[in-house]
C-alpha cells in the first residue's frame, strides 16, 4: 500500500467518527445528522462493492454478489432508513470478511487485510454507535 492509499483510507473514517459523535452527543440536528451518515455510508458501501467489479476475474458470482449487496444498502436506506446504520455495519463486515476469507473475491491480502481490518472495525463501531444513540 502506498501512503496515499492510507491517508485517503483514515481520511475516509472522518466523516464516520464525526457524524457517530454529533449522534451520540446531540451535536446538530439529528434527521439532518443521521441522514449525512446513512448517506456517506452507503457511498462508502457502494465504492467498496463496485471495487470487486474492478478486481472481477471472470467469476459471475462476484458481480452477483456485489450487485446483491448493494441492493440491500439502497432498499434498506430507502425503506428503513433508521435501521439502516445496523443493515451497513452487517454489509460492511461481510464485505470484509469475503474479501479477507473467501477466494470469492481476489483481492491482496497481505499488508492490505490488517489496515482493512482496522477500517472496518472503526466504520463499524461508529454505525453501531450511532443506531444505539437513535433508540
Amino acid at each position: 500500500m502506498t501512503r496515499l492509499q492510507k491517508a485517503l483510507g483514515f481520511c475516509g473514517l472522518i466523516p464516520f467518527i464525526a457524524l457517530a459523535l454529533a449522534l451520540t452527543l446531540g451535536i446538530g440536528q439529528r434527521a439532518v445528522v443521521a441522514n449525512a451518515l446513512n448517506l456517506y455510508a452507503f457511498g462508502i458501501g457502494s465504492f467498496m462493492l463496485g471495487s470487486w467489479w474492478r478486481v472481477s476475474t471472470g467469476k459471475a458470482s462476484q458481480i452477483y454478489l456485489s450487485n446483491v449487496l448493494f441492493l440491500l444498502l439502497f432498499f434498506a436506506l430507502v425503506l428503513i432508513p433508521v435501521y439502516f446504520p445496523l443493515i451497513a455495519a452487517v454489509v460492511f463486515l461481510l464485505t470484509y470478511g469475503i474479501e479477507q476469507h473467501t477466494h470469492l473475491v481476489e483481492i491482496e491480502r497481505g499488508g492490505y487485510g490488517g489496515f482493512r481490518k482496522l477500517l472496518t472495525a472503526v466504520v463499524i463501531a461508529c454505525l453501531f454507535a450511532s443506531s444505539y444513540s437513535s433508540f
